[in-house]
């Protein structure tokens, strides 16, 4: 499944929304939060990422490549051990 040039700002996403094998390509998340979201195969690829946060998600399987973002949610991606090879920062 695919999202199409979507901007979410100041949006909680919930356990609730199940994002697994979605791809979020070219979306743009501003101070979104990402709580206890299933995130399995998941695809933030060519996406923007400013002050997102992975609250009790699983972000080690996630797809980041070419993705842009703050530093702030790459240090919080880094420390929970996601794959950031390509990314870059804003």
């Amino acid at each position: 499944m695919h999202a199409l040039k979507t901007v979410f700002t100041i949006a909680p996403i919930s356990r609730d929304v199940i994002w697994k094998d979605f791809h979020l390509r070219g979306e743009v998340f501003n101070q979104t939060i990402f709580e206890t979201s299933s995130l399995k195969r998941a695809s933030f690829r060519n996406a923007t990422l400013n002050n997102v946060q992975f609250r009790l998600s699983d972000v080690k399987k996630i797809d980041f490549d070419g993705t842009i973002m703050d530093k702030l949610t790459y240090n919080f991606l880094k420390g929970s051990k996601a794959e950031l090879n390509n990314v870059t920062l804003i």
